[in-house]
């Protein structure tokens, strides 16, 4: 894990008591265990894809692992989970981005 990967993930994900990653998956810092919770390579790619970069995201609407519209769906579903604690969305265009995704998919 690179320097730029721990701050943004790490840092901010234990100052908001939020999930954080590990090197084999995803762990729940709450849980009070580094091994609670922890996501890995059996789970659905829908499920690791909650917290995974804007790339892995984009690569797995191309090999067809989850359509656009469910994870945008699943996006505004995790902002309204964590948002309340990190308060760091004003202004979001829902219906915009899910016609947008709705459309990406029929084509």
């Amino acid at each position: 894990m690179n320097r730029r990967d721990f701050v943004s993930t790490v840092s901010l994900g234990l100052a908001a008591g939020l999930p954080v990653f590990a090197e084999n998956g995803v762990a729940d810092v709450e849980a009070g265990s580094a091994n609670a919770n922890v996501i890995g390579p059996t789970a659905s790619p829908a499920g690791l894809l909650e917290f995974a970069s804007a790339l892995e995201a984009a690569e797995a609407i191309r090999k067809t692992h989850i359509p656009s519209f469910e994870l945008t769906q699943q996006t505004f579903a995790r902002i309204d989970k964590y948002n309340p604690q990190l308060n760091a969305f004003t202004y979001q265009l829902r219906e915009d981005a899910l016609a947008r995704a709705k459309h990406a998919d029929e084509a």
